[in-house]
């Protein structure tokens, strides 16, 4: 008759054997789902980088003249808009400055009534249909302070002066002169980036 030490070390083998199967089997599985997992992890990466692509081209802005930058969007984070419908543009200014502080005209009660502001609109078809805006010589207005890494918006309705009307895509410009910069006599002009606006047929 086996004893008990006998009886247990028959046993360890055993169990060892069982232990090693059991682990060549995870491994095993793990070998054939790994490619898989790796392929998903590819696709996971490669859309986010998309997403990400697309959130940077709709908050590009324009070159930085001085330390100042201009952005232009559609108002509301719209990415179209209905032909002959209102739409709204949201301006930015972005002090990127690390020393300069800026003042933002503000001549009349809104963008549209301030002859500083400038926009080039291209349609579909390729013509410019931009309007030209008279100087006014006795404006009034205000000035805005403009600090290193503050961001200032400006919303415009810019259909009351243009009717998208024909479908495709517009693109328009934004441009602002007279900034002035403190310590300095010499106003300039900032440009906003080129945003393509999407007219689609309305209801």
């Amino acid at each position: 008759m086996m004893d008990h030490a006998s009886i247990l070390d028959s046993r360890v083998p055993i169990h060892r054997d069982r232990a090693e199967i059991r682990f060549v089997e995870k491994q095993s599985w793990l070998d054939r789902v790994s490619p898989y997992i790796c392929f998903y992890l590819l696709l996971a990466m490669f859309g986010a980088r998309q997403t990400f692509a697309q959130a940077t081209n709709t908050n590009d802005w324009g070159p930085a003249t001085n330390g100042l930058q201009m952005s232009l969007r559609l108002e509301g984070d719209k990415t179209q808009v209905k032909a002959s419908g209102p739409f709204s543009l949201l301006i930015r200014y972005r002090n990127v400055s690390t020393n300069e502080t800026f003042g933002l005209t503000y001549d009349g009660e809104t963008p549209l009534d301030d002859f500083t502001y400038s926009f080039i609109v291209l349609a579909p078809s390729g013509k410019d249909i931009s309007l030209a805006k008279e100087m006014q010589e006795n404006s009034s207005g205000y000035i805005r302070q403009l600090k290193p890494g503050e961001i200032i918006e400006v919303e415009v309705n810019l259909s009351k002066w243009y009717s998208l009307n024909e479908v495709g895509t517009y693109k328009i410009t934004a441009k602002k002169g007279d900034m002035l910069w403190a310590g300095k006599p010499e106003a300039f002009e900032v440009v906003s980036n080129p945003l393509d606006v999407k007219v689609v047929a309305g209801e």
